[in-house]
């Protein structure tokens, strides 16, 4: 079958930093140099990007709670940030071309089924391909979310 390729709300693909600092856990660890973080065995590559509740020992969450003691669930910025990162992995890896993983992760976090969005409702996703910048109006809102976040850690 033959594909055909959509593209919804133009603008430019930015590469929101929606990752944990490293830094702050480093601090905490009493790190001081990036060697000394690499050589921690629970900071697998991209560790600081695994923010979403179901990544379980694989997750910063579980990471930040057994290592340093602080529990991500109690940041009322969590969802916004979980939020982010998700299309920060939509651009980052597919470009912006939807697959049914991002539709489905992104109702788990915000509760809204893009599936419904009109422009989404419009095309012949998934029998054609369909790439999805929506989310990049909103582009300041996710930056300023994700400052909130990092400010509510424990100093």
């Amino acid at each position: 079958m033959h594909r055909r390729s959509r593209i919804h709300s133009g603008g430019m693909v930015t590469n929101i930093q929606g990752r944990l600092q490293n830094a702050y856990y480093m601090d905490r660890k009493s790190y001081s140099t990036l060697i000394d973080l690499r050589n921690d065995a629970r900071c697998m590559k991209g560790i600081f990007q695994r923010v979403q509740n179901w990544q379980g020992v694989n997750g910063v969450m579980s990471l930040y709670r057994d290592e340093i003691g602080y529990d991500l669930t109690t940041n009322p910025h969590l969802h916004a940030i979980q939020e982010a990162v998700m299309h920060r992995h939509l651009y980052a890896h597919n470009s912006g071309l939807l697959d049914d993983e991002y539709i489905d992760n992104i109702r788990q976090i915000t509760g809204e089924d893009i599936r419904t969005h009109p422009s989404l409702a419009q095309s012949n996703h998934p029998a054609e391909d369909v790439y999805w910048f929506e989310t990049l109006d909103r582009l300041n809102l996710h930056i300023e979310e994700a400052r909130r976040f990092f400010r509510q850690f424990p100093s």
